[in-house]
Order: structure tokens, then sequence, then C-alpha cells
């Protein structure tokens, strides 16, 4: 193999800098390295198909692996770190006393948002290319009794389970 080093991929975890820190200088070292190690083993073969998401996949994988490099955390962690911390302790000093306050919060990833299109995916999904409604214009009572298992919804109180029977009065003698 010749002798310039393999440049590792941009990915969905990570686009690599073009000015880094320390930190993600070592960790793009070392992903070059990974990959050269690849390239030798017969593990990546250029021009074979599926060679440039491989590639990808590696550098994730090691990316997302805790390595001893990075004092035990993961080069991801590593490189998102220390762009946090260089972003914070640049000038100006007004900026950069408020910067240090919301480091913290930086750091912790936000929550997703619940996947509200789910019911409707499964609704479209079931019903295909048609359903038959019932002559009130309702869905199928099977359909409806599938959706309330497959999405676990709660009953909101409507549906034949739920409705009061009228009976006539009982008399007592």
């Amino acid at each position: 193999m010749d002798a310039s080093p393999v440049t590792p991929p941009d990915t969905d975890l990570l686009t690599w800098g073009p000015v880094m820190g320390i930190d993600e200088a070592v960790a793009r070292s070392n992903a070059s390295r990974l990959l050269e190690q690849a390239l030798d083993d017969g593990a990546l073969v250029p021009g074979t198909r599926g060679y440039a998401a491989a590639r990808i996949e590696h550098v994730e994988r090691w990316l997302t692996t805790p390595r001893p490099a990075h004092d035990g955390r993961t080069p991801l962690d590593a490189v998102h770190s220390e762009r946090r911390r260089t972003w914070a302790e640049a000038p100006p000093d007004a900026r950069r006393r408020l910067r240090g306050t919301v480091m913290d919060l930086l750091s912790v990833a936000p929550e997703t948002a619940a996947d509200t299109a789910e019911p409707l995916r499964w609704l479209l999904e079931a019903v295909g290319d048609g359903v038959t409604l019932t002559q009130a214009g309702y869905l199928p009572r099977t359909l409806v009794i599938e959706a309330r298992r497959a999405l676990r919804l709660v009953s909101a109180g409507h549906g034949a389970a739920h409705r009061v029977r009228r009976r006539s009065p009982r008399r007592t003698a």
C-alpha cells in the first residue's frame, strides 16, 4: 500500500472539521489507520460494490466504540466535547461568559419527539387499496379492533362495549 494516508469519510454522525483540535485530529488519524488496516486485511476492497458504504460503516462503528486514546470515551463523544469546549471558550468575553453557563445543557442530547405519524402510517398500510365502510360510514369493526390492539389505543368511551342497554322497566309485585 502506498504511504499516503487514507482519508476517513464524513458520516451522518460526524463531518470532519476543516480546523481541528487535538481530540479530533487524533480521532481522524486513528480512523485513517483503521481504514488502512481494513484495506491491508482485505476487509475493504476499492472499486467493489458497496465499498463507499462499507468505509462509512467501518468509521461509524469505530467512532461509537469507547477507546483508550479518548480516556475511555467514544471518539465521537471526544470530538463533540472538544468542539463544544472550543466554542464556549472563544472570544469575546461577554459571550464567553454566557456560553459557559449553557455548556452543561449542550452536552445532553435532546429527547426525540414521539413518532406522531405512526398511527396514520399503520392505518394507511392496513387499508391498503381500500376498505368498505359500514352503512353508517364507519370503519369496519374488525379494522377498529385490530387498530386498538396494534396501536395500544385506550378506549375513548365509544363503541358497543360502552353503550348503555335500554331495558324496559322491571315490574315489581
